[in-house]
């Protein structure tokens, strides 16, 4: 049997980031590349649900390129009514093969919020909880902590630039109640969650 020699796979296009934050009721979309090869748009998915997408904006890419690029896109909440919106990124290259983005979540409340106040959801949680932050904490450094019902510290987090809606893995927590605590330049908020 002969052997065969694959050649190796290099893919289209290298995301380093993809963060999505809320500002004047629009969902600002900003995603870097690090490497671009032949490629020719990227296209903005929208989902209500998370699992349905549709297309709602088409951002032309640079082409190629080996070094830095950065790309934004603002989608208008402004008529949207209370809920949660995920946007991905869909890379196309110039041979109309595509690759996906991770999700990131953007969540809108008709309620009026005081500035310090956390979101989260679902609660109670059984894997996951999404946590929504203050619009001024939005692309700061910011630290998710989580406590038991006894003050005792389970889990830690900090992000770099955060997004609007992080997402913490909480699968690993025994059933109860917990503190969701967030820091962010010295400010601190903090809401009660039901683990399942």
């Amino acid at each position: 049997m002969k052997g065969f020699l694959y050649p190796a796979i290099t893919l289209p296009v290298k995301m380093s980031s993809f963060t999505a934050m809320l500002q004047n009721k629009s969902a600002q979309l900003v995603w870097i590349t690090s490497s671009e090869i032949n490629v020719s748009h990227f296209v903005v998915e929208k989902s209500v649900d998370g699992t349905n997408f549709n297309e709602v904006g088409v951002v032309f890419a640079y082409g190629s390129a080996s070094t830095d690029a950065s790309y934004s896109f603002s989608d208008n909440l402004g008529n949207a009514q209370s809920g949660v919106f995920y946007y991905r990124i869909r890379s196309v290259d110039i041979d109309e093969k595509s690759q996906l983005s991770e999700t990131r979540m953007i969540r809108i409340s008709n309620k009026t919020e005081t500035n310090l106040q956390i979101t989260t959801f679902p609660n109670p949680a059984t894997n996951e909880v999404r946590i929504t932050i203050p619009a001024n904490w939005q692309n700061k450094k910011v630290a998710y902590e989580l406590y038991s019902a006894n003050g005792q510290p389970v889990k830690t987090t900090e992000r770099a630039n955060s997004n609007q809606t992080e997402v913490i893995n909480v699968s690993s927590l025994a059933p109860g109640m917990y503190f969701v605590k967030v820091v962010c330049d010295g400010q601190v908020a903090q809401q009660k969650i039901i683990k399942y």
